[in-house]
Order: C-alpha cells, then structure tokens, then sequence
C-alpha cells in the first residue's frame, strides 16, 4: 500500500471516527494533488453515505485500499445522521481541480446529477466536443 493510499483510507477512518476535522487535514495534506482530490471525493462520498463500487481485482497487481475502506466506513460506521449533502458538497468543492475532478465525478453524479450534467457541458465546450455525431 503506498502512503497516498494509507492517508487516504486514514482520512476515511477519522471521518468513519466522527472526527471530521482530522479527516479534512488529512485529505489536505497528501501532497500529490491528484490523490488530494481523489481523497476529498471519497470523504464526500463517505458523507452522503454512498458505499461505492465492488473493487475488481487488479490486473496490474496493486491493490488500492481506499475503496474498500470506504466501503466497509459507509456500512459499518455510517455517518451517525445519515447522509450529510451539504458536508458532502463542501468536501467535493476541495475534489474539483484541475488535476483530480475526475474523482468528484461519480459521487456528483450521485448527489446531484445535474450538476454532473452541467459539468459535462462544461468539459464538452472545453474540448471542443460536441453532442451531435
């Protein structure tokens, strides 16, 4: 497991702990700041209560922890007063940056699709794509 990895499943224990601030902190300070957003959006998913995928086994034979840990959080210890939107938004806010908002993508979609669709707008007029075939 690499250090990006155990700070983001640590993040998720905090958050899993009620511990919110320590979470936060501990999103904050992956340096990395792809695993930053990508430990951000699990933080947000954790706080709407969204258990996430099944993890596939890896083909590369890395194993990424946090996924799981995210899982076992949200069905374990769920957020005691069950989904917190709001929380959830503001965590997503730190996800979308230029390097990671990939990762705030499915949880977004999840909480609010149209603003997931607003956000495909957004990247569709960015890259010149258009709906039309």
């Amino acid at each position: 497991m690499s250090d990006a990895q155990a700070g983001s499943a640590s993040a998720l224990a905090y958050a899993a702990l009620g511990d919110d601030d320590a979470a936060w902190t501990m999103a904050a300070r992956a340096e990395d700041a792809e695993q930053r957003a990508a430990t951000f959006a699990h933080l947000a998913a954790y706080a709407a209560a969204l258990p996430g995928e099944r993890v596939p086994a890896p083909l590369d034979g890395r194993y990424d922890i946090t996924s799981p840990a995210r899982r076992l959080a949200t069905f374990l210890v769920p957020p005691p007063s069950g989904p917190d939107l709001p929380r959830a938004r503001a965590l997503l806010a730190e996800a979308v940056t230029p390097e990671g908002w990939h990762h705030a993508v499915p949880v977004l979609a999840a909480i609010d699709p149209d603003a997931a669709l607003r956000l495909r707008q957004v990247v569709f007029a960015h890259l010149g794509f258009s709906d039309q075939g």
